[in-house]
């Protein structure tokens, strides 16, 4: 084989791989992803295990009923999407409610960072 063949074919397995490793994701199921936003939120706010319990299980709790909302096979796209935003709505005042005060503010402190962040990831896409 010539060096050009081997080059050719060296920079299409590698391609391959790294098509086959972006496509390879890790899914949580439901359960594990509420225990680690709960022990996310435990390490960033300083959670005691009873908050920390609490979040998992309020976070656990309206994912489960998103997920029946988006199977609703009976609803317009609409009224899923009204429904899920009031849900989420639900999730953060139930979250804001097991926090202390000091928690709350470093809480809407990261959420505020995050939707900055966010925001430079959308502009910088345009």
């Amino acid at each position: 084989m010539t060096m050009k063949r081997i080059f050719v074919l060296f920079a299409f397995v590698l391609t391959a791989v790294f098509a086959q490793a972006q496509s390879t994701q890790v899914v949580e199921n439901p359960t594990e992803k509420a225990h680690s936003q709960a022990l996310k939120m435990k390490k960033q706010l300083g959670l005691s295990d009873e908050q920390t319990a609490s979040v998992e299980a309020i976070v656990l709790a309206r994912h489960n009923e998103i997920e029946a909302v988006k199977a609703d096979v009976n609803k317009t796209q609409e009224q899923k999407d009204n429904e899920i935003a009031l849900i989420r709505s639900t999730k953060e005042k139930e979250i804001q409610a097991v926090l202390t005060p000091d928690q709350l503010i470093r809480y809407n402190e990261i959420k505020a960072q995050r939707e900055q962040r966010k925001k430079a990831a959308a502009e910088g896409d345009e």
